[in-house]
C-alpha cells in the first residue's frame, strides 16, 4: 500500500507529493520548494524518513512545480523525469521565474534526462502508476494514475472545482478539454491529488460540469 505525504511550497502554494512504500522506496512529484529554507525542509524530510528516491517526477515544467529540482538532484543524484514535450519549460525556467519576480540562478537550470510517455508505468516497489498524457495547461502535462490505490495525481490539469489555465505559453483550451474528458473516464470514486489546493474525486468534478465551460 502506497503512502502519500503532501508538502506545500513557494508563494503559489504548490503541492509536492512524496509517494512511498513500506520499504521506504519513493518518488517525489513536483518538488516546488523555492529558496534554501524550503529546499532544506524537503531534504530533511527525506533524510529523516530515510527514503530512497527512485524518481523525481514532474507533472509539467512550470517553474512553481520544479523550483527545487536542482537542489534535490545535487543532494541525491537522482535524474528528473517528465514528458519530453515539456522539456523546453525546464530550459527556460529562469525566464518563467523572472516573470513571477523570483530570483533564480541560471546555473540551477536542469533538464530531465528520463522521458515519460503516455501509458508508461512508473513502479514504486510492487505498486504501479500509469502515465496519462494530459496537455492543455502546458505542453507535456501528465497525470499519474494508481488503479490499485484508486487515486490520481492531476498536476494543474484538474483542481477541486476548477482546471488549469490555458492562456499561458504552450497551453490550449481544446487540448485541456480533451484531457479533462480523458480523466473523467476514470472511476468516479478515484481520489484526485492536484497541483494546488485540496483533494477531490473524479465523480465530484464530473458532476460540476467543468468541461461544459470549455
Amino acid at each position: 500500500m502506497l503512502k502519500i505525504e503532501r508538502l506545500i511550497f513557494n508563494p503559489i502554494g504548490v503541492n509536492t507529493y512524496i509517494v512511498s512504500n513500506d520499504n521506504d522506496d519513493c518518488i517525489i512529484i513536483d518538488p516546488g520548494c523555492y529558496g534554501e529554507s524550503e529546499e532544506m525542509m524537503l531534504i530533511s524530510y527525506i533524510e529523516h524518513k530515510k527514503l530512497n528516491i527512485n524518481d523525481l517526477i514532474f507533472t509539467h515544467g512550470h517553474i512553481d512545480h520544479m523550483a527545487g529540482a536542482y537542489a534535490l538532484q545535487q543532494r541525491f543524484g537522482v535524474d528528473l523525469a517528465a514528458h519530453p514535450d515539456g522539456f523546453e519549460y525546464f530550459k527556460k525556467s529562469w525566464m518563467f521565474a523572472a516573470a513571477f519576480g523570483w530570483n533564480f540562478d541560471m546555473k540551477k537550470v536542469v533538464v530531465p534526462k528520463k522521458e515519460l510517455h503516455d501509458n508508461d508505468i512508473i513502479k514504486v516497489g510492487d505498486d504501479e502508476l500509469k502515465v496519462i498524457l494530459t496537455p492543455g495547461h502546458a505542453k507535456g502535462s501528465i497525470c499519474l494514475y494508481c488503479e490499485k490505490g484508486g487515486f490520481v495525481f492531476t498536476g494543474d490539469t484538474l483542481f477541486e472545482g476548477s482546471y488549469g489555465r490555458y492562456d499561458l505559453p504552450g497551453a490550449s483550451r481544446k487540448e485541456l478539454k480533451a484531457s479533462l474528458l480523458r480523466l473523467f473516464e476514470l472511476p468516479n470514486e478515484t481520489v484526485c491529488y492536484p497541483g494546488h489546493g485540496g483533494e477531490t474525486t473524479i465523480g465530484d468534478e464530473k458532476r460540476r460540469g467543468l468541461t461544459e465551460e470549455l
